[in-house]
């Protein structure tokens, strides 16, 4: 006790103390090597939900898995969704397929270790191609709150000057690996989501929209790949 009283003292994340964190009613085991899954991030699996229910089966690209949460809330909420899931850090990997054997989803999802789309086969194409990048400007990083400056893994987090590095490779990338019909979606902050929106428009992506929360900040950005 008196073990966990200095850590938290010292700004460690609860969930990080307790070793677990709830996501989409689901409880996904986390450590310092993933960052802790957030309810902002429900909105990006209610984004690709909307997409796969209009679709008989569903092939699924997650990228910068983490903990596995988003992957895995797909597939225990999508019948016909298979997913692959891309972690650039072996460490968080390790925890993603904990989550993944641990929610009994391992016929579902299958979990690839590189950067990006390094991994993926040339050859397949995928319905739905999401993300929850890195995003923070590397100035912001300094100011925020000490529990995630100091403890969550700065390689989720930090994207760059503009907070765009992984979000141009993702848009750049995406139509090589997505069906005629695949869609795109990331999330990412408020502020940065009419500049994304632009930028997927600019590169010919059709059907571009910005799903916000409850509170109407701007969450995820979506758009079908260039025809």
């Amino acid at each position: 006790m008196r073990d966990l009283v200095r850590r938290r003292a010292n700004a460690e994340p609860v969930a990080y103390l307790v070793g677990h964190r709830e996501f989409f009613s689901l409880d996904f085991v986390v450590n310092r090597h993933v960052l802790i899954p957030r309810p902002d991030t429900e909105i990006l699996v209610m984004a690709a939900m909307d997409v796969a229910r209009e679709l008989p089966s569903v092939k699924i690209l997650e990228l910068c898995t983490g903990s596995g949460c988003v992957a895995v809330a797909l597939a225990k909420n999508v019948r016909t969704a298979t997913i692959q899931a891309v972690e650039i850090c072996p460490k968080a990997a390790e925890v993603a397929q904990k989550n993944i054997r641990r929610h009994k989803v391992e016929d579902k999802v299958r979990l690839l270790v590189g950067d990006l789309f390094q991994p993926v086969s040339n050859q397949e194409r995928f319905d739905l191609i999401v993300s929850n990048p890195p995003y923070v400007t590397d100035g912001e990083i300094t100011t925020l709150p000490p529990d995630v400056r100091d403890h969550e893994p700065h390689l989720a987090l930090a994207a760059g000057e503009d907070g765009f590095e992984v979000i141009r490779k993702l848009v750049d990338q995406a139509p090589a690996h997505a069906t005629a019909e695949g869609w795109l979606m990331f999330e990412l902050a408020d502020e940065q989501a009419e500049s994304a929106a632009d930028l997927l428009k600019s590169k010919g992506y059709r059907e571009v929209a910005i799903k916000r929360d409850l509170g109407g900040l701007a969450r995820v950005v979506i758009g079908k790949v260039p025809a």
